[in-house]
């Protein structure tokens, strides 16, 4: 059996709902599904060409757009342009000068809308599915977010805002589907794009990494966020705590080890979540065996 079968094998018996990916300076384009596991399926695109990216998407230079969808697969699409200028882009969205705004769903098509208001004003922060839209002549701040199965967009008024206790004044760090207000709450944005505040957690400050789907607080402990609003500490024999680079789903550490972030886990793993033992049982952080990147490479 071919490699690239095996890979497909593997792809079908596991669960997936988002995509990342890394660009190699050589041209090698690597996928990452939601399930931690890493494939190099011979797809290959000249980084010069690429004028901007999000976790599961990258936009050419020409206009060209190139999707990931859960299974891996890439796609060069011949049906969408790319704005020629953007005014902001995220995870799995892009927006262009005139309120062209689009979302890359997990089975890599394309939604897009119109959303006149957001040709001004500023936006910031800019997650994953997720982006806070901030008016230039005053007015409260909108929580825009996104469902990443439906390409679906929402977005939150003032009142809304305030019965979550999100503190829009400011925030000490943000990933893909998560960030931390400036109360230092912990809130997730799920893959259906509904915000959960996790004030269960306590507060967070000092965060000393910020991935995409997790982050390293400051007593060093890592957090990764599922894309269901479930928050874990895993516990592996790798210093993982101490990243040199963080990603959408991974990271490498200071000794050079690469890992990715598990974004799903199964029925059967939650099941065990709430078991003693279960979790310590449960795979959060993955290190890739057979396909493993070369980590003296710069990734783009």
């Amino acid at each position: 059996m071919s490699l690239l079968a095996v890979l497909f094998a593997l792809a079908g018996s596991i669960t997936t709902h988002a995509q990342s990916h890394l660009l190699k300076l050589d041209g090698v384009l690597l996928s990452v599904d939601a399930s931690g596991f890493i494939y190099d399926l011979g797809n290959r695109v000249d980084p010069a060409q690429v004028k901007a990216r999000g976790k599961n998407w990258l936009a050419e230079k020409s206009g060209a757009l190139i999707t990931i969808d859960s299974a891996g697969l890439v796609n060069r699409r011949t049906d969408v342009r790319v704005p020629r200028t953007l005014r902001a882009h995220g995870g799995t969205w892009f927006l262009g000068e005139r309120g062209e705004l689009s979302v890359v769903t997990a089975s890599g098509a394309v939604v897009t809308t119109q959303e006149p208001t957001l040709r001004e004003g500023d936006i910031a922060p800019r997650g994953g599915n997720f982006f806070v839209w901030r008016p230039r002549r005053g007015g409260a701040p909108v929580l825009y977010t996104f469902n990443s199965a439906t390409g679906e967009s929402y977005h939150s008024d003032a009142e809304y805002v305030r019965r979550l206790g999100i503190d829009m004044s400011s925030f000490k760090g943000n990933g893909n589907n998560w960030l931390v207000d400036g109360r230092g709450i912990l809130h997730v944005v799920t893959r259906i794009g509904a915000v959960m505040p996790r004030r269960d957690l306590g507060t967070f400050f000092g965060l000393s990494t910020r991935g995409g789907n997790y982050f390293v607080d400051a007593t060093g402990a890592t957090q990764v966020v599922m894309d269901n609003g479930s928050v874990h500490m895993p516990y592996l024999p790798l210093d993982y705590s101490a990243i040199a680079t963080a990603g959408d789903t991974f990271g490498w550490n200071t000794r050079g080890d690469f890992f990715t972030f598990v974004e799903t886990l199964s029925d059967s793993d939650y099941a065990r979540v709430g078991t003693p033992q279960g979790l310590s049982a449960i795979i959060l952080v993955r290190q890739p065996t057979n396909i493993q990147p070369d980590v003296r490479e710069l990734v783009r």
